[in-house]
């Protein structure tokens, strides 16, 4: 009994250095951390901007008004 000749493999992707696949963030993605590079970054920065001008709207609104 003859057997298939076997079929060629494909090469498997080698993971990239940065678990994401991000080289460099985008100047509006929001950067997890701790430190100068993430605080620094703009979009932490409008983040951060959005998130104070709508925390009094937030604190106004019971808690059970607030469950996803």
């Amino acid at each position: 009994m003859s057997h298939p000749p076997p079929t060629p493999t494909q090469p498997q992707p080698q993971p990239s250095p940065n678990p994401t696949g991000i080289a460099k963030p985008h100047r509006h993605d929001v950067l997890l951390g701790r430190g100068g590079a993430s605080n620094h970054h703009h979009g932490n920065a409008v983040f951060r901007s959005v998130v104070s001008k709508t925390r009094p709207a937030y604190r106004r609104v019971p808690k059970h008004q607030k469950i996803i």
